[in-house]
């Protein structure tokens, strides 16, 4: 089975994604992305809330079932009966679908049901999604792994923080949130408001740092 190529356009990508679940009677469709190794979770479309077992981030090394034939830019069906692997509890059936970018593998799609479904007509689906949603979904992709890295940036600051005196415990986070709170009564904008607590941060780690 093919891979999906990675094109650039817009459009509305939940939306979209919840029509081809619903056209294919599948559960679940989620998509991630990769990056170091490490597989990121960016959207899902499903009836129900989803818990990946695991986790929204995972180290792709430690699933090979999953590794060794995404990297080999293949797709692929599970059936978790026979291979007592699933990343969703309950499902009968998986398609795992690499995501393509200029031979680059930047991710893959991933479909589960109750029911086996049609393979190669999902690929289809999804490639023509892909070609006419592909902008969108990359500036998604972007904000959730950009936002993935900044929590985990934030935890190693806090933790450094902490270990050079216990008055600094949290100190950028209470620093950053009276910031914003002065600034929110100045009426700045919800986004200007992220962007700037983020940025106190990073000042404070420079100083202490």
């Amino acid at each position: 089975m093919q891979a999906i190529q990675f094109p650039i356009a817009e459009g509305d990508v939940p939306e979209t994604l919840r029509r081809i679940r619903k056209k294919h009677g599948v559960d679940v469709i989620a998509l991630f992305a990769l990056r170091q190794g490490l597989a990121v979770h960016v959207i899902t479309s499903a009836d129900r809330p989803v818990s990946f077992i695991a986790g929204p981030v995972f180290n792709l090394g430690l699933a090979p079932r999953i590794e060794g034939p995404l990297f080999k830019m293949q797709s692929f069906e599970n059936h978790p009966q026979e291979t007592h692997f699933a990343l969703v509890e309950g499902a009968a059936w998986e398609l795992y679908i690499p995501v393509v970018f200029r031979e680059f593998l930047t991710g893959f799609v991933y479909v589960a049901s109750k029911e086996t479904g049609n393979s190669k007509e999902i690929i289809t689906d999804l490639q023509a999604f892909l070609e006419a949603h592909g902008l969108e979904y990359y500036y998604l992709e972007y904000s959730v792994v950009l936002d993935h890295i900044l929590t985990a940036a934030a935890i190693l600051m806090d933790r450094f923080f902490s270990r050079v005196s216990r008055y600094t415990l949290n100190h950028m986070y209470n620093v950053a949130f009276w910031a914003e709170g002065i600034e929110r009564k100045r009426g700045w904008m919800k986004s200007i408001l992220q962007n700037f607590t983020w940025r106190v941060c990073c000042t404070m780690w420079a100083r202490y740092t």
